[in-house]
């Protein structure tokens, strides 16, 4: 069934924030998302706002706790004759979010449905006769993606995911950006204009560390080939997030070397995802001699993502391409300064000699030289740590949350 308009009752500031697939209802007080939870998302929460989630899932159910949601929604197979892999998929999940925010909607009404570009996930709810106004997020689109993973789609793929993406932005209310870099990528890929609906809205988080009591953050247990003297080492080096090539891991494994002889103190652990089994590489291109100053955790949970950073010297970031980049970020909570490649909209996160040190992409050199300098060089560290600390406050949920609140309020007044 159509969402509907939304209902002409309001009551004093309350809107509505729902993402597809990182989508939230938001009123104040209440706020609802369908897809991931952004960690941006705690201004809002911390700003009053309930916050729901629509999360793909084996079964239809509900989780509540105070003023947080989860709607888990079961994916249906609608058999569309989409002539293209993979596109049919995202069109199911597309009609199964809709059918799920036509019962929320039914439930309480929702004022904005605000949607990720990615996967075209609200095209069916864009296309309604009547509906709430559509916000669109900007993040990397498909082609991109695709480009950067090598995946190698059809034409006919392609063309269905390009034009999915050109229908969200031609129907959307408002097109947020969550950087500059990502603004002029799509309007470059999709041959679209940038109009008065687009406002850049950088991604936020909360500037304080996330913290489980039930875990100990005074040693590792996770690390069980390192001793408490090495993690607490002042040359502690670390990779967080999935270990692949688009992430630059291989930039990485070309720095190693020079990182580790160069400063015999340091240690260098990765934390994330290795479904290509780079661990095995770096033991095979990495002399043997250093071996055991290299850590391969696999994938961490959020508190031992949390005791690295809180423990790292320096956090690499060599990615080749990010919309916009929210590792930096989680390492300026912690006051680590960040080595970054100069590439897509990382510069607009870690700002240059003062937060972090930028090199080109591809450039291994480059990166085993900027780590070198913050690991040997006191002075630097502490002034880039000051300015680490400085910069996530900057980009912080709560700006975030304001940012959102603003586009929301074009279309939204209380009574």
């Amino acid at each position: 069934k159509p969402v509907g308009s939304p209902s002409p009752t309001r009551h004093p500031g309350r809107i509505v924030y729902d993402l597809l697939p990182t989508r939230f209802r938001l009123r104040s007080p209440l706020l609802s998302t369908v897809g991931r939870l952004d960690r941006e998302t705690s201004g809002l929460l911390l700003m009053g706002h309930e916050v729901s989630v629509v999360l793909p899932g084996g079964e239809d159910k509900v989780h509540r706790q105070g003023r947080f949601t989860i709607y888990f929604t079961t994916q249906r197979s609608f058999a569309l004759p989409v002539q293209a892999d993979g596109f049919a998929g995202n069109m199911d999940w597309s009609l199964s979010a809709l059918a799920k925010l036509s019962a929320i909607h039914r439930e309480r009404p929702i004022d904005v449905v605000d949607s990720s570009l990615w996967d075209a996930e609200t095209l069916a709810f864009s296309l309604l006769d009547e509906r709430p106004p559509l916000v669109v997020r900007l993040v990397t689109p498909y082609t991109v993606t695709a480009e950067i993973n090598g995946w190698n789609p059809s034409p006919t793929q392609i063309e269905y995911f390009l034009e999915g993406e050109r229908t969200l932005l031609r129907e959307a209310d408002a097109v947020i950006p969550i950087s500059r870099m990502i603004a002029s990528t799509v309007t470059k890929s999709h041959s679209v204009p940038q109009d008065a609906r687009w406002s850049v809205g950088h991604s936020g988080i909360a500037p304080w560390p996330f913290f489980d009591v039930n875990a100990g953050y005074d040693d590792f247990p996770e690390l069980a080939s390192l001793n408490a003297a090495k993690l607490k080492s002042p040359k502690l080096v670390v990779f967080i997030g999935r270990l692949e090539r688009r992430k630059g891991i291989d930039v990485i494994l070309g720095a190693a070397p020079e990182i580790l002889k160069s400063n015999p103190d340091a240690i260098l652990v990765f934390g994330g995802r290795d479904l290509e089994d780079w661990a095995s590489r770096f033991r095979r291109e990495v002399p043997r001699e250093l071996h055991n100053r290299m850590v391969f955790l696999g994938e961490v949970d959020d508190g031992t993502r949390e005791k690295l950073l809180a423990n790292a010297t320096c956090v690499l970031f060599p990615s080749r391409y990010e919309s916009f980049g929210l590792v930096p970020l989680e390492a300026f909570v912690h006051g680590a300064p960040v080595v970054a490649s100069r590439a897509g909209a990382i510069p607009e996160v870690v700002q240059d000699g003062d937060s972090g040190l930028l090199v080109e992409p591809d450039d291994p050199a480059g990166l085993a030289d900027a780590a070198g300098r913050i690991l040997s060089d006191k002075k630097l560290h502490a002034r880039l740590a000051e300015g680490a600390r400085k910069r996530v406050k900057e980009l912080s949920a709560r700006n975030s949350a304001l940012h959102t609140i603003a586009v929301y309020q074009r279309f939204i007044r209380a009574d």
